[in-house]
């Protein structure tokens, strides 16, 4: 979800910076100097950690259910015998 909603916000600077482009064309008045580079690095960059922290969620999420599967401990030695084998006492 996290790698989405990443993605999203990198399709809306991109976006962003089309529409500003083509405004700096109809109507170059009307933009505040600064404004257009900080915003749009805002999201981009905030776009890029929301795809680094979603494949990390992922990668995390992958070794939790990997490790999971393993049982709690391990059995070096026991008492009880195997069917049709000798115990030795």
């Amino acid at each position: 979800m996290c790698i989405n909603f990443g993605l999203f916000c990198l399709l809306i600077s991109l976006a962003y910076v089309l529409w500003t482009f083509v405004q700096y064309f109809v109507a170059p008045d009307s933009l505040v100097s600064g404004y257009f580079t900080t915003i749009f690095s805002v999201v981009l960059f905030g776009g890029i950690q929301l795809i680094s922290i979603g494949v990390l969620g992922e990668y995390i999420g992958k070794i939790y259910y990997e490790v999971k599967k393993r049982p709690h401990y391990l059995v070096d030695e026991t008492n009880m015998t195997v069917k049709g084998e000798q115990h030795d006492d």
